[in-house]
């Protein structure tokens, strides 16, 4: 297999079909306008992909859990941990009550935020910073050189 082939895997009616995925129309060169529309081709084919397996784990998750519910010792042991989970959900909501947990579990949660609330402020600055000096890496005050990384996500936009 070359760079320019990928093997897709798929399965259908429980047979493995292997598909051959061409790379080509994103390693040649190309316009920007091709290669926009290259990019939108890749991205729904993936969308769609992850559709479908998602569609598969949930098949295949409701066979498994079929099988567990019906199996007497599985569904005994199941129970049990269930009366124990309660339990010591309990225990430890009584626990975090007394007066001198409480303020650590307040104290906790309030680092939590502040954490959650600097890696935000974090990933601002970062930002800025990689778009005002044009450059993919940030050296620390240790000395230490960090290459900026971006994750994209897709979510559906609010109406």
């Amino acid at each position: 297999m070359d760079d320019t082939d990928m093997k897709d895997v798929a399965i259908v009616d429980g047979q493995l079909e292997e598909a051959s995925v061409s790379t080509e129309a994103i390693t040649a060169p190309q316009s920007q306008a091709e290669l926009i529309v290259s990019l939108t081709n890749l991205i729904n084919a993936n969308l769609a992909e992850i559709t479908n397996i998602e569609r598969d784990l949930s098949s295949q998750k409701e066979m498994i859990d079929s099988v567990l519910d019906n199996d007497a010792t599985y569904k005994e042991h199941a129970e049990k941990a269930k009366e124990a989970a309660r339990v010591k959900s309990n225990t430890k909501k009584e626990i975090f009550k007394r007066p001198d947990v409480k303020h650590v579990v307040e104290k906790l949660t309030e680092l939590k935020d502040n954490l959650s609330d600097t890696r935000e402020e974090l990933s601002n600055y970062i930002q800025e910073y990689a778009t005002a000096s044009g450059q993919n890496y940030f050296e620390a005050e240790d000395g230490s050189i960090q290459e900026i990384v971006y994750v994209a996500k897709l979510r559906k936009k609010a109406a």
